[in-house]
């Protein structure tokens, strides 16, 4: 990203690389969830349940199963694309959605760094076609991951509530039983 940063006399172009090097105060950073064994129980559960997914599936298997739900219910407005749309784009779309959501869920992506549907990229080779494919997948990932972020949110607050409550009715325990030794 480039901003303008005004310097004494001069305006110059800074580039930023990072949310660090933005240097804003703390509350204006954002905070970037992440899956821990705490919450991805959760997170697995309720996206089960929003996507009517078996329960039994591990967080993988059901990013799987979003990914290619969430990329057939798309309508494929560009005109171009309308009669021209093949196995290959829809696979190499769905393949591309979902080494996103493992990646950003720290989950492991070296099963899906070397499927055969990356490789037949080279196939696209008008610009329609290759604007329309980043577009797919970049909408479709972001749309998923905002789920996901929502969802680790209200799993995170469940968690701090009940270990909140936990200190508290431990805190509560000690303190009747101080009561009791005082008598």
């Amino acid at each position: 990203m480039v901003i303008f940063q005004d310097s004494n006399k001069q305006n110059m172009l800074r580039h930023l690389f990072d949310v660090s090097d933005t240097g804003g105060p703390e509350h204006t950073k954002p905070k970037l969830w992440k899956l821990n064994k705490d919450n991805t129980p959760l997170l697995e559960e309720a996206l089960s349940k929003k996507w009517d997914i078996e329960d039994n599936n591990n967080l993988s298997d059901i990013l799987d199963i979003i990914s290619f739900e969430s990329l057939m219910s798309r309508e494929i407005n560009d005109e171009y694309l309308k009669g021209n749309i093949d196995i290959n784009y829809l696979e190499l779309a769905k393949d591309s959605i979902n080494y996103i959501l493992h990646s950003r869920c720290g989950l492991d992506t070296s099963e899906l760094e070397n499927l055969n549907s990356f490789s037949n990229i080279i196939e696209f080779d008008n610009d329609v076609v290759l604007v329309s494919l980043g577009n797919i997948i970049e909408d479709v990932s972001e749309e998923i991951l905002w789920e996901i972020e929502l969802e680790v949110f209200h799993s995170n607050k469940k968690i701090l509530g009940g270990k909140k409550m936990l200190r508290e009715k431990k805190l509560d325990r000690s303190k009747r039983r101080e009561k009791v030794e005082i008598e």
